[in-house]
């Protein structure tokens, strides 16, 4: 019969610049984050207290709720021809 699973999950596509709203605040009380460094680990900083944090990917895109900002370059595709 068919299998109805899902494959792998594709990465969720974050920028450098990327300004996202977490579903749960910062201490300091704010929850935008704006992200500074990219890998298996994405360092964020808080748009309020300006405090940086590094946290997995995986567990990022699960607390995700939207993105606030995306830099210009990014609404761009990736396969633009010259």
């Amino acid at each position: 019969m068919g299998n109805d699973a899902p494959g792998p999950k594709l990465p969720l596509k974050l920028y450098v610049g990327d300004v996202v709203e977490l579903k749960k605040p910062h201490p300091c009380g704010a929850n935008e984050w704006e992200v500074i460094q990219l890998g298996m680990d994405i360092r964020l900083r808080c748009r309020r207290c300006g405090r940086v944090v590094a946290i997995l990917r995986s567990r990022l895109e699960r607390r995700i709720r939207r993105f606030v900002e995306r830099p210009l370059d990014s609404r761009s595709t990736d396969l633009q021809p010259p």
